[in-house]
């Protein structure tokens, strides 16, 4: 059996649930309309999902990185019938089944591209779009495509989800119990969420804060499955393999979390961030760009702030480190320059150029203690 791939991307449904008026407006065709269900299973890569369409069921296995764009996703499906039915309730018995997605779903065809029109329950409205790369020729025109639909749709990069269904479901119930734990407290630490592109500074700027005893501020550590760099006190880490992180992404474990490119993912888990809180401590945690609208609705009392800079002061840091490829490197700069659509989501924005460092953590710190009053 060969894999099948494709771009896709996945993002909330910024105009109306009507898929007819979706259908004229793009002069798409709607190919079907019918009510799908989900049941994923516990695996140590990847995805695996029985999907009922119809009374029809099949078995699908895919991997994609979990990231708020464009990306490829690579996939296996194989029907059940007859004899074969039987698999299904046995992959449930002896997988686990922790989640189950159940949505009403449109397909529409765009050119090469596939548009699905999906009211998920318990979750709301999306549109996923996916562009086979062997109908659209290479990689680079079906990126292209599902860009240009993109724009078609009036889908900001804000709007884009990183996460499967099943992952949002996790994480939204998660959610619920660990407000209500919170909520119960009587006087809760604040949590504050240092997001911005690499180099921007923010690794600096959370380690200065920390280090004041002044403000009484306590570091909330994350998980990547990246390597310790050498020399490096790193206490803002906690080193995990790839199959820990995945095990700790299907159990909901995650606030947020995001993989990159170049096998390295980052996530910010409910135990560590909730920990000074519940204590009545302050603590300040890095996030993942691009994720902050998601973090928002999950938990909104959290202060968001982006340590921005000039893309150049950016390329410039990133060159002198001397540690990043050039295809790390590049990497980042895109996601920099897609830093616009995000801001609205932030309480604070602070500008980190070259030489402002001391300025730009005087603001930080003010914004603590301002929360303190």
């Amino acid at each position: 059996m060969t894999a099948r791939r494709n771009i896709e991307f996945k993002a909330r449904n910024p105009s109306s649930d009507d898929v007819s008026l979706l259908s004229r407006t793009l002069g798409a065709e709607i190919i079907s309309q019918h009510a799908q269900e989900d049941v994923y299973l516990t695996t140590h890569q990847g995805r695996l999902k029985i999907r009922t369409t119809d009374g029809r069921t099949e078995v699908i296995f895919y991997e994609r990185l979990n990231s708020a764009t464009a990306r490829e996703s690579a996939y296996l499906r194989a029907p059940l019938t007859g004899d074969d039915a039987a698999v299904a309730p046995l992959l449930k018995t002896a997988l686990g089944s922790p989640v189950t997605v159940r949505k009403q779903r449109s397909v529409l065809r765009w050119g090469e591209a596939i548009i699905n029109a999906d009211v998920v329950c318990d979750l709301g409205s999306f549109l996923e779009v996916e562009v086979p790369i062997e109908q659209a020729g290479s990689v680079a025109r079906a990126t292209e495509i599902a860009h240009d639909l993109r724009k078609e749709l009036g889908i900001t990069y804000a709007d884009l989800i990183p996460f499967s269904y099943a992952d949002l479901l996790l994480m939204k119930n998660t959610a619920a119990r660990r407000r209500e734990v919170l909520q119960a407290v009587a006087k809760p630490g604040h949590l504050y969420l240092l997001d911005g592109v690499s180099a921007s500074g923010k690794t600096s700027m959370l380690s200065a804060v920390v280090g004041d005893p002044a403000l009484g501020v306590q570091c909330v550590p994350r998980h990547t499955t990246r390597a310790p760099r050498a020399g490096a006190p790193e206490s803002e880490y906690l080193f995990v393999s790839a199959r820990e992180f995945h095990r700790m992404v299907s159990m909901g474990a995650f606030i947020e979390f995001r993989d990159f490119a170049f096998g390295m993912s980052y996530g910010l888990s409910w135990d560590a961030a909730m920990a000074p809180v519940l204590s009545g401590i302050d603590g300040v945690a890095l996030i993942n760009l691009g994720i902050v609208r998601h973090v928002a609705d999950l938990w909104p009392e959290a202060i968001r702030i982006l340590i921005d800079a000039p893309i150049e002061t950016l390329e410039r840091r990133l060159r002198a480190r001397g540690y990043n490829t050039e295809e790390q490197i590049q990497e980042r700069l895109g996601n920099a320059a897609l830093v616009a659509d995000y801001r609205p989501y932030y309480h604070h924005i602070i500008n980190n150029d070259d030489g402002m460092f001391e300025e730009s953590l005087a603001s930080l710190k003010r914004i603590v203690l301002s929360g303190r009053k």
